[in-house]
């Protein structure tokens, strides 16, 4: 079930969580891919982008020094963008690597920086 927001639920996120080697970032034997460690998440955060009317809401699901994963609500997405994430106090320029329905995997372009305010 979605929220307000149209993101998943904590519970159908873990479930999602639990499955076995067909995670995204692993391979057909369930061995990580990634070269830096990826944490959980569950942190509401914002896009923000030249050229849309608004910021985006959206949750990221799981984060690393090199990027994230974020599910988003709405498909028009632009390839690169400030995600603002007010859960932890940070921000970083990012492009996206993959889509894959509402879950978009970025990488940093620019290194997360502690935002100095509660914007």
């Amino acid at each position: 079930m979605r929220n307000a927001a149209g993101l998943q639920s904590d519970r159908e996120q873990d479930a999602e969580d639990a499955r076995p080697a067909s995670r995204l970032g692993h391979n057909s034997r369930g061995v990580e891919r990634r070269a830096v460690e990826r944490f959980s998440a569950r942190d509401l955060s914002e896009i923000i982008a030249g050229g849309m009317r608004e910021a985006v809401t959206c949750m990221v699901r799981n984060l690393s020094s090199a990027g994230a994963m974020i599910e988003v609500a709405r498909s028009d997405i632009p390839q690169r963008f400030v995600l603002v994430n007010h859960a932890r106090r940070q921000r970083a320029l990012c492009a996206v690597v993959w889509r894959q329905g509402r879950r978009v995997g970025v990488r940093f372009i620019s290194p997360l920086r502690q935002m100095d305010c509660d914007c």
